[in-house]
């Protein structure tokens, strides 16, 4: 990957795709610009099965960031805010 020297984030698929071509996934790729703060998810929305559970998404900032849920059985044990930037999974 080159650098982004365009004070932008920008963005970018790969596709994989079976030699039959029967088969396809795609990864999506953010890039943050050089000028900004930054602040995206690993993965943007989870499926989970009825019984309780332990979910991670990575966080990924180069700022404090904090989180908070509209749903009373959505919890976490990270602290609510975060203030070592990059990289921090979350449950």
């Amino acid at each position: 990957m080159t650098a982004n020297s365009t004070g932008s984030a920008r963005t970018g698929t790969i596709i994989f795709r079976t030699i039959s071509g029967g088969l396809s996934v795609s990864l999506e790729v953010t890039q943050f610009g050089d000028a900004a703060f930054s602040l995206t998810l690993s993965t943007d929305t989870q499926a989970v099965s009825y019984v309780a559970q332990e979910n991670a998404v990575d966080v990924i900032s180069n700022t404090a960031w904090s989180w908070e849920t509209d749903a009373d059985w959505i919890d976490s044990a990270e602290a609510l805010t975060q203030n070592d930037g990059w990289t921090k999974p979350s449950e």
